[in-house]
Protein backbone atom coordinates (compact mmCIF):
# COMPACT_ATOMS: atom_id res chain seq x y z
CA UNK A 1 0.00 0.00 0.00
CA UNK A 2 0.85 3.45 -1.16
CA UNK A 3 0.82 6.40 0.97
CA UNK A 4 -1.04 8.83 -1.12
CA UNK A 5 -0.78 13.13 -0.40
CA UNK A 6 -4.09 14.61 -0.88
CA UNK A 7 -4.58 17.29 -2.96
CA UNK A 8 -2.61 20.70 -3.27
CA UNK A 9 -4.96 22.58 -0.97
CA UNK A 10 -5.30 19.71 1.76
CA UNK A 11 -1.89 19.42 1.80
CA UNK A 12 -1.47 23.05 2.78
CA UNK A 13 -3.97 22.40 5.40
CA UNK A 14 -2.00 19.17 6.92
CA UNK A 15 1.12 21.13 7.01
CA UNK A 16 -0.83 24.46 8.94
CA UNK A 17 -2.30 22.08 11.29
CA UNK A 18 1.23 20.32 12.25
CA UNK A 19 2.63 23.66 12.51
CA UNK A 20 -0.02 24.70 15.17
CA UNK A 21 0.94 21.22 16.88
CA UNK A 22 4.31 21.44 16.71
CA UNK A 23 3.86 24.93 18.48
CA UNK A 24 2.88 23.41 21.06
CA UNK A 25 5.06 20.49 21.52
CA UNK A 26 8.92 21.24 22.45
CA UNK A 27 10.63 22.90 25.67
CA UNK A 28 8.19 24.45 27.88
CA UNK A 29 8.05 28.31 28.19
CA UNK A 30 11.03 29.44 30.82
CA UNK A 31 10.25 32.09 33.67
CA UNK A 32 13.09 34.74 33.17
CA UNK A 33 15.43 35.50 35.90
CA UNK A 34 14.22 36.42 39.55
CA UNK A 35 14.88 39.27 41.31
CA UNK A 36 16.17 39.78 44.64
CA UNK A 37 15.54 42.60 46.79
CA UNK A 38 17.23 43.18 50.00
CA UNK A 39 15.81 46.53 51.93
CA UNK A 40 17.61 47.05 55.23
CA UNK A 41 15.74 49.81 57.72
CA UNK A 42 18.53 51.80 60.63
CA UNK A 43 16.24 51.52 63.32
CA UNK A 44 19.02 53.52 65.10
CA UNK A 45 18.35 56.62 67.60
CA UNK A 46 20.70 58.51 65.62
CA UNK A 47 18.00 58.40 62.61
CA UNK A 48 14.41 59.49 62.10
CA UNK A 49 13.37 56.29 61.08
CA UNK A 50 9.91 57.34 59.60
CA UNK A 51 12.09 59.44 57.13
CA UNK A 52 13.94 56.64 56.25
CA UNK A 53 11.36 54.33 55.90
CA UNK A 54 10.08 56.73 53.27
CA UNK A 55 13.32 56.45 51.36
CA UNK A 56 12.62 52.73 50.88
CA UNK A 57 8.99 53.05 49.31
CA UNK A 58 9.27 53.52 46.33
CA UNK A 59 11.25 50.61 45.21
CA UNK A 60 9.85 48.52 47.93
CA UNK A 61 5.93 48.88 46.76
CA UNK A 62 7.87 48.51 42.99
CA UNK A 63 8.95 44.88 44.44
CA UNK A 64 6.14 44.29 46.32
CA UNK A 65 2.92 45.11 43.84
CA UNK A 66 4.61 45.89 40.48
CA UNK A 67 4.53 42.72 38.48
CA UNK A 68 5.67 40.35 41.46
CA UNK A 69 5.01 37.24 39.51
CA UNK A 70 7.18 38.45 36.54
CA UNK A 71 6.63 38.74 33.39
CA UNK A 72 7.25 35.71 31.19
CA UNK A 73 6.99 36.73 28.07
CA UNK A 74 5.93 39.89 26.02
CA UNK A 75 3.18 41.50 25.42
CA UNK A 76 1.61 44.34 26.77
CA UNK A 77 4.76 44.85 29.45
CA UNK A 78 8.12 44.12 29.06
CA UNK A 79 9.52 40.61 30.14
CA UNK A 80 10.69 40.05 33.66
CA UNK A 81 11.45 37.58 36.21
CA UNK A 82 9.41 37.26 39.88
CA UNK A 83 10.43 38.94 43.00
CA UNK A 84 11.87 37.71 46.26
CA UNK A 85 11.47 40.19 48.71
CA UNK A 86 13.48 40.55 51.47
CA UNK A 87 13.28 43.35 54.87
CA UNK A 88 16.28 43.60 57.66
CA UNK A 89 17.95 46.11 59.86
CA UNK A 90 20.62 47.43 61.22
CA UNK A 91 20.42 47.67 64.68
CA UNK A 92 22.92 47.87 68.20
CA UNK A 93 23.80 43.99 67.43
CA UNK A 94 23.47 42.82 63.52
CA UNK A 95 22.95 39.47 64.52
CA UNK A 96 20.34 40.09 66.25
CA UNK A 97 18.53 41.78 63.50
CA UNK A 98 15.11 39.56 62.36
CA UNK A 99 14.83 39.35 58.41
CA UNK A 100 11.73 39.33 56.99
CA UNK A 101 11.49 37.18 54.13
CA UNK A 102 8.27 38.86 52.72
CA UNK A 103 7.95 37.08 49.53
CA UNK A 104 9.88 34.84 47.61
CA UNK A 105 9.75 34.05 44.28
CA UNK A 106 10.11 29.85 44.01
CA UNK A 107 6.19 29.46 44.82
CA UNK A 108 5.69 31.79 41.60
CA UNK A 109 8.38 29.89 39.52
CA UNK A 110 6.64 26.65 40.51
CA UNK A 111 3.18 27.89 40.12
CA UNK A 112 4.06 28.87 35.96
CA UNK A 113 6.15 25.58 35.24
CA UNK A 114 3.43 23.04 36.41
CA UNK A 115 0.09 25.40 34.93
CA UNK A 116 1.36 27.90 32.47
CA UNK A 117 4.74 27.04 30.95
CA UNK A 118 3.60 23.98 28.30
CA UNK A 119 0.32 25.51 26.95
CA UNK A 120 2.63 27.69 24.55
CA UNK A 121 0.09 29.21 22.66
CA UNK A 122 -2.32 30.94 25.18
CA UNK A 123 -0.13 31.27 28.58
CA UNK A 124 0.93 35.23 27.82
CA UNK A 125 -2.45 35.82 27.64
CA UNK A 126 -3.60 33.83 30.58
CA UNK A 127 -0.42 35.09 32.60
CA UNK A 128 -0.85 38.20 32.18
CA UNK A 129 -4.83 38.38 33.31
CA UNK A 130 -3.87 36.14 36.50
CA UNK A 131 -0.92 38.38 37.38
CA UNK A 132 -3.60 40.96 36.82
CA UNK A 133 -5.87 39.64 39.36
CA UNK A 134 -3.45 38.99 42.00
CA UNK A 135 -1.60 42.28 41.81
CA UNK A 136 -5.07 44.15 42.34
CA UNK A 137 -6.02 41.61 45.25
CA UNK A 138 -2.70 41.79 46.67
CA UNK A 139 -2.78 45.37 46.93
CA UNK A 140 -6.52 45.78 48.01
CA UNK A 141 -5.40 43.09 50.79
CA UNK A 142 -2.10 45.00 52.20
CA UNK A 143 -4.28 48.60 52.13
CA UNK A 144 -7.04 46.33 54.41
CA UNK A 145 -4.77 45.41 57.10
CA UNK A 146 -3.98 42.50 59.11
CA UNK A 147 -6.79 39.75 59.42
CA UNK A 148 -6.48 38.33 55.66
CA UNK A 149 -9.20 35.71 54.86
CA UNK A 150 -8.17 33.09 52.54
CA UNK A 151 -12.00 31.64 51.96
CA UNK A 152 -12.67 35.21 51.02
CA UNK A 153 -9.39 35.09 48.60
CA UNK A 154 -10.38 31.86 47.09
CA UNK A 155 -13.79 32.72 46.41
CA UNK A 156 -12.71 35.71 44.44
CA UNK A 157 -10.18 34.91 42.65
CA UNK A 158 -12.34 31.67 41.24
CA UNK A 159 -14.93 33.86 40.10
CA UNK A 160 -12.18 36.16 37.90
CA UNK A 161 -10.72 33.37 36.36
CA UNK A 162 -13.44 31.70 35.59
CA UNK A 163 -14.00 32.78 32.02
CA UNK A 164 -10.47 32.03 31.48
CA UNK A 165 -10.01 28.50 32.78
CA UNK A 166 -13.38 26.48 31.98
CA UNK A 167 -11.70 23.52 34.55
CA UNK A 168 -12.71 23.50 38.20
CA UNK A 169 -9.79 21.31 38.82
CA UNK A 170 -7.23 23.46 36.66
CA UNK A 171 -8.26 26.67 38.69
CA UNK A 172 -8.19 25.53 42.02
CA UNK A 173 -4.20 24.33 40.94
CA UNK A 174 -3.64 27.76 40.63
CA UNK A 175 -6.47 29.91 42.90
CA UNK A 176 -4.81 28.01 45.74
CA UNK A 177 -1.06 28.77 45.68
CA UNK A 178 -1.81 32.15 44.62
CA UNK A 179 -3.73 33.09 47.64
CA UNK A 180 -1.57 31.15 49.80
CA UNK A 181 1.32 33.30 49.08
CA UNK A 182 -0.52 36.57 49.49
CA UNK A 183 -1.98 35.07 52.66
CA UNK A 184 2.10 34.55 53.91
CA UNK A 185 2.63 38.35 52.40
CA UNK A 186 0.28 39.93 54.40
CA UNK A 187 1.25 38.35 57.32
CA UNK A 188 4.91 38.60 57.04
CA UNK A 189 4.41 42.61 56.02
CA UNK A 190 2.46 43.64 59.17
CA UNK A 191 4.88 41.43 61.46
CA UNK A 192 7.69 43.35 59.86
CA UNK A 193 5.19 46.99 60.27
CA UNK A 194 4.94 46.32 64.01
CA UNK A 195 8.38 45.59 64.48
CA UNK A 196 9.62 48.63 62.86
CA UNK A 197 7.02 50.56 65.09
CA UNK A 198 8.20 48.59 68.76
CA UNK A 199 11.71 48.72 68.01
CA UNK A 200 14.27 51.49 68.53
CA UNK A 201 17.89 50.31 68.30
CA UNK A 202 20.42 51.55 71.12
CA UNK A 203 23.43 51.85 68.75
CA UNK A 204 24.13 51.28 65.30
CA UNK A 205 25.93 48.14 64.44
CA UNK A 206 26.78 49.47 60.33
CA UNK A 207 29.74 46.90 59.76
CA UNK A 208 27.86 43.79 61.40
CA UNK A 209 25.02 44.46 59.15
CA UNK A 210 27.18 44.81 55.67
CA UNK A 211 28.60 41.59 57.06
CA UNK A 212 25.29 40.25 57.43
CA UNK A 213 24.39 41.81 53.90
CA UNK A 214 27.74 40.02 52.40
CA UNK A 215 27.23 36.83 53.38
CA UNK A 216 23.27 36.69 52.38
CA UNK A 217 24.35 38.16 49.20
CA UNK A 218 26.89 35.39 48.53
CA UNK A 219 24.55 32.92 49.39
CA UNK A 220 21.93 33.85 47.23
CA UNK A 221 24.23 34.04 44.34
CA UNK A 222 25.81 30.59 45.06
CA UNK A 223 22.07 29.23 45.07
CA UNK A 224 20.69 31.31 41.84
CA UNK A 225 23.92 32.48 39.95
CA UNK A 226 21.89 34.25 37.50
CA UNK A 227 19.74 36.29 40.22
CA UNK A 228 19.56 40.20 39.39
CA UNK A 229 19.87 41.29 43.09
CA UNK A 230 19.82 44.53 44.71
CA UNK A 231 20.32 45.82 48.29
CA UNK A 232 18.55 48.85 49.27
CA UNK A 233 20.07 50.83 52.01
CA UNK A 234 18.55 53.63 54.18
CA UNK A 235 20.65 55.05 56.74
CA UNK A 236 22.87 57.58 58.12
CA UNK A 237 25.32 55.09 57.97
CA UNK A 238 27.58 56.61 61.13
CA UNK A 239 28.68 53.01 62.33
CA UNK A 240 28.44 53.33 66.98
CA UNK A 241 28.92 50.86 69.08
CA UNK A 242 31.68 51.82 70.89
CA UNK A 243 34.08 50.34 69.64
CA UNK A 244 37.49 51.24 67.67
CA UNK A 245 35.37 51.06 64.49
CA UNK A 246 32.94 54.49 65.02
CA UNK A 247 32.89 56.54 62.00
CA UNK A 248 31.87 59.39 63.76
CA UNK A 249 35.17 59.76 65.82
CA UNK A 250 37.43 58.49 63.46
CA UNK A 251 35.83 61.07 60.54
CA UNK A 252 36.84 63.96 63.21
CA UNK A 253 40.60 62.33 63.42
CA UNK A 254 40.90 62.97 59.74
CA UNK A 255 39.63 66.43 60.14
CA UNK A 256 36.64 65.43 57.68
CA UNK A 257 39.41 65.76 55.02
CA UNK A 258 38.46 64.27 51.43
CA UNK A 259 41.73 62.35 51.01
CA UNK A 260 42.23 60.84 54.07
CA UNK A 261 38.53 59.78 54.89
CA UNK A 262 38.88 58.05 51.37
CA UNK A 263 42.15 56.16 52.16
CA UNK A 264 40.68 55.06 55.59
CA UNK A 265 37.32 53.85 53.81
CA UNK A 266 39.61 51.70 51.35
CA UNK A 267 41.63 50.34 54.54
CA UNK A 268 38.40 49.60 56.36
CA UNK A 269 36.93 47.46 52.84
CA UNK A 270 40.27 45.92 52.37
CA UNK A 271 39.73 44.65 55.88
CA UNK A 272 36.03 43.37 56.50
CA UNK A 273 36.82 41.62 52.46
CA UNK A 274 33.26 42.53 51.42
CA UNK A 275 32.23 41.32 48.06
CA UNK A 276 28.64 41.31 47.85
CA UNK A 277 28.68 45.01 45.96
CA UNK A 278 30.28 43.19 43.20
CA UNK A 279 27.26 41.05 43.02
CA UNK A 280 24.49 43.32 43.45
CA UNK A 281 23.44 46.24 42.99
CA UNK A 282 24.01 48.46 45.90
CA UNK A 283 21.62 51.83 46.96
CA UNK A 284 22.56 53.82 49.59
CA UNK A 285 20.39 56.24 50.28
CA UNK A 286 19.79 58.42 53.71
CA UNK A 287 22.93 59.33 55.15
CA UNK A 288 22.10 63.13 55.18
CA UNK A 289 19.42 62.48 57.26
CA UNK A 290 21.05 61.91 60.62
CA UNK A 291 19.45 63.65 63.71
CA UNK A 292 22.58 66.21 63.96
CA UNK A 293 25.15 66.30 61.30
CA UNK A 294 27.06 69.03 60.28
CA UNK A 295 27.57 69.75 56.25
CA UNK A 296 31.04 69.09 57.15
CA UNK A 297 30.59 65.61 58.67
CA UNK A 298 27.57 65.13 55.98
CA UNK A 299 30.11 65.48 53.10
CA UNK A 300 32.91 63.71 54.55
CA UNK A 301 30.41 60.60 55.14
CA UNK A 302 29.09 60.60 51.86
CA UNK A 303 33.03 60.39 50.61
CA UNK A 304 33.96 57.51 53.34
CA UNK A 305 31.12 55.27 51.56
CA UNK A 306 31.88 56.67 48.00
CA UNK A 307 35.15 55.30 48.23
CA UNK A 308 34.01 52.09 50.66
CA UNK A 309 31.81 50.73 48.38
CA UNK A 310 32.09 49.83 44.59
CA UNK A 311 31.95 52.39 41.92
CA UNK A 312 28.09 51.26 40.74
CA UNK A 313 26.74 51.52 43.94
CA UNK A 314 24.26 54.64 44.61
CA UNK A 315 25.16 56.93 47.52
CA UNK A 316 22.88 59.70 48.57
Amino acid sequence: MYLQFPKRVGLALIFALLSVSLAGCGEPDKMPTSKIDIFVLDLSGSNDKASQLSRLNEDFQQSLINDPLGVPKSGSKSISGPATTLFTFIEGVAAKAPTFKIQDSKSTVDLWNSEFAKDKQRNTRSWEVTSSIYDNYLRTSLEMGPGFSISECLNFVDSKLESLFNSESKRNLIVTPLCQKIEEIVNSYFKMVDYIQLTKAPASDVFGALAQLDRLVNQIHKDEPDAKITVNIASDMQHQTGDNRDIPVRLKEANFEGAQVCEMAIMDRKQNGFSFDEIAVVKVNGIGNAKKISAQKGTALIRYWECFFNTSAEIR
